[in-house]
């Protein structure tokens, strides 16, 4: 059997006197981590590379920054960013689940794909985010809770659960709640998507899009990887794809029309862009030939793109 790993709990003041400026929570470098404070607690930390998302199941707590004081009450969450020095206090009981977030989460979860940041969203004046959690993130982090209290907390299985706190996350908000609640972390990620996003489209292929955003190719390769994790061609085409197939599915359009708005060279080449990317010809998918075509094209939308399709599309 596999032994669970043990976990920096709070529980009262006097456990910041044995451990005397532990770094909670980042010194654990696990996906999560139970708090538990009791009346009069206090503890002060620093997170390292990682932000923190504290979850609150139960009582009241207040974290502090040098120039920021955000009282949490149980149901709702608040988001400690990277190299933040903080400190949380408690007036009484309380239970807390404290989660690990990283760049990577940001571009492989939470905004992955379409999933659009908002930057009227955004208020850099401001170090900490809280948000609402309802009953299935809050279930999410209840069952993670009562895996760890009964041992069965083994860091693949945390991970697990934190994958499906973060693709939770980024299915229950909106995208502006999303974007307010996460912004300390995008930080210079904001203007690099929001520019992809509004050139995408007409640029047509990397190489323009590069030029447009006033990047070499291979460093804008390199940010769009780091950004979004995953090649841009690639990002391009699930885009593309995903807005054929909705205007395939509407109709109104003429199938030929939709080639040549989203550049096919024929109609043809259309023909075979919908067979590999969605398993159906464009004529299959309008006449909504079978539930199956538009399951099989939403699964797909994260595989990569057959390298038989021109970069040029």
């Amino acid at each position: 059997m596999i032994a669970s790993p043990s976990y920096p709990t709070i529980t009262d003041a006097p456990a910041q006197e044995r451990f005397p400026r532990m770094r909670f929570y980042d010194a654990a470098r696990l996906p999560w981590c139970p708090l538990a404070m009791s009346g009069g607690s206090r503890w002060e930390g620093q997170t390292a590379t990682d932000g923190m998302i504290v979850a609150m199941m139960s009582g009241e707590i207040t974290a502090t920054t040098s120039n920021e004081r955000q009282p949490v009450r149980g149901g709702r969450m608040i988001l400690i960013p990277p190299d933040t020095a903080y400190t949380l206090e408690s007036p009484g009981p309380a239970q807390a689940m404290a989660c690990t977030i990283t760049s990577d989460s940001l571009s492989g979860y939470l905004f992955r794909a379409n999933q659009p940041i908002v930057t009227a969203s955004l208020d850099p004046l401001s170090a900490f985010r809280t948000l609402p959690f309802g009953r299935q993130l809050g279930g999410v982090i209840a069952q993670t809770q009562s895996y760890i209290n009964r041992g069965l907390g083994t860091e693949t299985l945390l991970a697990i659960k934190q994958q499906e706190f973060f693709c939770l996350l980024s299915s229950v908000y909106t995208p502006e709640e999303l974007t307010a609640f996460l912004a300390p972390m995008l930080g210079g990620e904001v203007e690099f998507r929001t520019l992809v996003s509004e050139h995408w489209f007409e640029a047509g292929n990397v190489q323009r899009l590069a030029n447009r955003l006033g990047l070499s190719t291979s460093g804008f390769i390199k940010k769009f990887h780091r950004v979004y994790g995953q090649p841009p061609y690639q990002w391009m085409q699930e885009r593309k794809a995903e807005l054929v197939l909705r205007e395939v599915r509407a109709g109104g359009t003429p199938l030929k029309g939709i080639a040549h708005r989203y550049g096919f060279r024929s109609y043809q080449h259309f023909s075979d862009f919908c067979k590999r990317y969605f398993g159906a010809r464009p004529t299959d998918l309008r006449n909504c030939q079978g539930e199956a075509t538009a399951a099989r094209a939403k699964a797909r939308r994260h595989n990569p793109i057959p390298s038989k399709i021109n970069n040029s599309v």
